[in-house]
């Protein structure tokens, strides 16, 4: 039995006209969430939804420049940290795929003077096993971060940091891993590793603005990084010589959509590769991580750099591609992720309220002011004062601000801490990732 030809664009139009409908509440939705957020001036963020490599929404609240003041907008570059990663996976991958490379070659291949070389493969590398050590996590670290440094005086760091375990007996997340991959692909592409991302990945899918350079210039659309201590200061700048395919690239989440979309289709690596890309062993792929979303898994990495925080993700099933990027926060930029993705499958989602930190007087400062140690916590906290804010700082590490919760309760949010502190006993209870530690002040 034939349909008629007029029921057929009566449900034709059914069907468009909802998908229509669904698009724009989508939209208000996400609107209605930026709102809250520039609003509240708790954040600085960027965020672009892509289905089947088309742009559904982007959209950035926030300054990329404070002196003088610039905001932020959907064409705003970002230093994206370690989801730089799966571009430099990505090139490996590639390089594979030429037979330029072998996922089993040795790193004593290339640098024979690094500790356990000999054993050491590209795979190991890619995977956060190889058991070097890595060298932003030690204490050195900071004096020299934001200088110009040589391959040759990160070469002789990491030959110095030696190695924690015997490649491919367990993990462990090395940014150490990376840069050597970096420096792998320099030797075979015989060009800065700047202008092998450059031609392998951004002037093929035509991203303009998806690069790396050795400074900062938001006259070209880059943003600063900033954090908040009561007033939003600008970070230190982590200089790209520094992380390189590690961490050191510049992007906008658009077009860091654009790469994930064109990655996950094959459109840059073999299907062979991209299946290889996505094989996880204990949590790690090649230069990706998943992620859960009720029953979805999320492909894609995040990434943090300076006061940069990035997450991205593509959802296979759905070809759908979500970036998240802050350029200064004190709100978890999960939580951001999360109702972006609630948004587009028409799920519950929370517009956050933000209360304003309860002030400090002088005289309760003084309370929890001073040096916390304990034989059980690695690093001394210091607690001061500063325009009625409390702040901590640990051993080696920059000053954060604390939020007043509740009586004695301060928090972090960003990093999950939580500080309880009992004057009477002069103690300190710190807790972060299911840890609780009692400090004394000295």
């Amino acid at each position: 039995m034939k349909t008629p030809m007029n029921r057929i664009l009566i449900l034709l139009f059914v069907f468009v006209s909802n998908a229509l409908l669904l698009a724009q509440e989508r939209v208000q939705n996400w609107n209605t969430y930026m709102d809250a957020l520039e609003e509240s001036d708790r954040i600085f963020v960027s965020i672009a939804v892509s289905e089947k490599g088309k742009l559904l929404y982007s959209r950035a609240v926030g300054l990329r420049s404070s002196e003088p003041e610039l905001k932020s907008d959907e064409n705003t570059l970002y230093h994206i940290g370690s989801i730089s990663k799966s571009y430099t996976a990505c090139i490996i991958l590639q390089m594979v795929d030429e037979g330029k490379l072998s996922l089993g070659d040795k790193l004593s291949k290339y640098f024979k003077s690094i500790p356990n070389a000999e054993n050491i493969s590209i795979e190991h590398l890619m995977r956060h096993e190889s058991g070097l050590v890595n060298f932003t996590s030690l204490d050195d670290y900071t004096s020299y971060m934001t200088v110009s440094q040589s391959r040759e005086s990160m070469i002789q760091r990491f030959i110095t940091n030696k190695t924690e375990f015997e490649a491919g007996t367990k993990t462990a997340y090395s940014n150490t891993n990376y840069v050597l991959l970096s420096y792998i692909a320099e030797d075979i592409d015989k060009k800065p590793f700047k202008d092998v991302l450059a031609s392998r990945i951004s002037k093929k899918l035509n991203l303009k603005r998806t690069y790396i350079n050795d400074a900062i210039n938001p006259s070209k659309g880059e943003a600063y990084s900033f954090a908040r201590m009561g007033d939003w200061i600008k970070s230190s700048e982590t200089h790209s010589s520094i992380p390189l395919g590690a961490g050191a690239i510049q992007t906008t989440p658009t077009e860091l959509n654009t790469f994930y979309y064109n990655l996950f289709e094959s459109n840059l690596i073999s299907k062979k590769s991209l299946a290889r890309m996505m094989e996880m062993k204990d949590g790690f792929g090649l230069g990706l991580f998943t992620f859960p979303f009720h029953d979805k898994t999320v492909y894609g990495h995040t990434g943090g750099i300076d006061a940069f925080q990035s997450m991205a993700g593509h959802i296979q099933e759905d070809q759908l591609t979500v970036t998240t990027v802050t350029n200064g926060t004190d709100i978890e930029l999960n939580d951001v992720m999360v109702a972006v993705l609630n948004i587009y499958f028409e799920k519950e989602f929370v517009i956050p309220e933000f209360k304003d930190a309860i002030p400090i007087n002088a005289e309760e400062a003084a309370l929890y002011s001073g040096i916390y140690s304990s034989d059980s916590f690695p690093l001394k906290i210091t607690i001061f004062s500063e325009n009625e804010v409390l702040f901590a700082q640990a051993t080696g590490q920059a000053a954060f601000p604390l939020e007043k919760i509740g009586e004695n309760t301060f928090e972090f949010k960003v990093a999950g801490i939580t500080m309880n502190f009992e004057p009477e006993k002069a103690e300190l209870k710190f807790a972060q990732g299911g840890g609780t530690y009692v400090m004394k002040k000295e």
